[in-house]
């Protein structure tokens, strides 16, 4: 555990053992225990018994988290502070300039990266990425797609290569339902305020990025 950072603790045990535990825990460990749960057994069915009776709690903490950032995440876009951003086109432009920290992305998001051939101005052809509501879709507006990822898989797989975090939205809080229907399930923290001018999206509200920042 050296190195590694608590976030919460739930103490299991049988009778008045888990509160004597509790009377001797260091205080600042003591704040952050959640729950304390009986369980009738001890060994190993008394650990199981305490993991399934600690699923839902440890799935109440998430929401509580998930609450908590994405209600700063709508503070910050209602008092324009420019440390906030969302949209696919706007989110990936600041993620090629470096300056995005956290990034959001709903869970359940059917967008895919798609991986095009565009003509190069003096280079010759280029690939590039794009992100599309379908394969379907992008043909049908003359893209040359040579293969397809998953959004959330692309960005888990390329947002530490720039030094983002990604954050998973359930949309099972109202706020996360809220952030996934009405943001597009898309945003994202700066590292500090940037203005980040919108580019023109080609057709079929497809998004582009050049694989140079990839």
């Amino acid at each position: 555990m050296m190195g590694k950072k608590i976030k919460a603790m739930i103490i299991a045990g049988s009778a008045d053992l888990k509160h004597e535990l509790m009377s001797v825990l260091y205080p600042p460990l003591r704040d952050l225990v959640v729950q304390l749960i009986d369980v009738e057994y001890s060994g190993d069915r008394g650990f199981h018994q305490a993991i399934s009776q600690a699923a839902d709690i440890l799935k109440n903490v998430t929401l509580l988290k998930e609450k908590s950032l994405i209600s700063d995440f709508m503070t910050n876009l209602a008092s324009d502070t420019n440390l906030c951003i969302f949209g696919p086109n706007t989110v990936m432009k600041a993620m090629k300039m470096g300056v995005v920290q956290t990034m959001l992305v709903d869970q359940d998001s059917n967008l895919l990266v798609a991986n095009i051939v565009s003509d190069g101005d003096n280079d010759g052809d280029r690939e590039q990425f794009v992100i599309i509501d379908s394969i379907e879709s992008g043909r049908s507006s003359g893209l040359e797609i040579k293969n397809t990822k998953p959004l959330v898989e692309w960005m888990i797989d390329n947002c530490p290569q720039h030094g983002a975090e990604v954050k998973l939205v359930t949309g099972a809080s109202p706020e996360g339902h809220q952030f996934c229907a009405g943001f597009g399930g898309l945003g994202a923290f700066l590292r500090y305020p940037v203005e980040i001018e919108e580019e023109e999206e080609i057709e079929d509200d497809s998004r582009e990025y050049d694989e140079e920042a990839f």
